[in-house]
């Protein structure tokens, strides 16, 4: 997939002690795992990128952040419009994170199994600021003692 999403959601599954990204776009539904190892190198290269984009931790953190932390969970995740799951009901294990960059200075994010299809996604900075804050939100309900470089400076909420 790598045309208009329409959500992401991060939630955790004590069961499996992974974090499950679910991300739709014109009725697809997309699952990826995130095990922790996993999960600590992703919020690496969202902080990274996000430090190549130049987007300052003020907006990371500050105003912008909390409106789009708090307008990613005023609404619930909508499952009803999906009409196929293209990586299985079940989902694929993360392990490879590919970056590239494109012209338009989106930053182009590859989420992929060890073997097989995965997860395509082009992010402007704002939409990694909300992904980074949406994984943090899960982290919060592991005890997995991660954070992004933000998180961990005592900047991010």
């Amino acid at each position: 997939m790598a045309s208009s999403l329409q959500q992401i959601n991060i939630s955790y599954l004590p069961s499996e002690d992974r974090l499950l990204m679910k991300v739709t776009s014109k009725g697809e539904e997309f699952r990826i795992w995130l095990t922790r190892r996993y999960t600590a190198l992703l919020l690496k290269v969202l902080e990274s990128q996000l430090d190549e984009l130049g987007t300052p931790i003020q907006a990371r953190t500050g105003e912008l952040a909390k409106k789009l932390k708090q307008g990613a969970f005023d609404k619930p995740f909508e499952t009803d419009t999906t009409t196929s799951y293209p990586l299985g009901e079940k989902g694929v294990l993360g392990f490879i994170i590919n970056v590239s960059k494109p012209k338009g200075g989106a930053v182009s994010l590859q989420l992929l199994p060890e073997d097989g299809q995965g997860l395509n996604l082009n992010l402007d900075s704002a939409t990694i600021a909300l992904l980074t804050n949406l994984i943090e939100q899960g982290l919060t309900q592991t005890d997995w003692q991660l954070s992004s470089p933000a998180a961990s400076a005592g900047m991010m909420h």
